[in-house]
């Protein structure tokens, strides 16, 4: 077994994890604009990478203590063949 980041992709991998994190500041009807963005990000990660498709993304609330305000997070595995 190989064990891998994102950092470290080869050619030789058909999948690799990404993930993204939204930073954009949102009111709080805003959700599903911030949803919106983030689905946004992670094609432009997977564009970036060269994969085919995302699958398994999984979204992550994270409160920012410092600003007072909701980030959003996304991981999925990137496809390349």
């Amino acid at each position: 077994m190989r064990l891998s980041t994102t950092s470290t992709l080869n050619e030789n991998q058909d999948a690799v994890l990404i993930h993204v994190v939204n930073r954009g500041i949102y009111g709080e009807l805003a959700s599903d604009a911030q949803m919106d963005d983030t689905i946004a990000m992670m094609e432009s990660q997977a564009d970036k990478v060269g994969a085919l498709d995302v699958v398994g993304i999984r979204f992550e609330p994270l409160w920012d203590h410092n600003r007072n305000v909701m980030l959003m997070m996304a991981y999925g595995t990137a496809i390349f063949a």
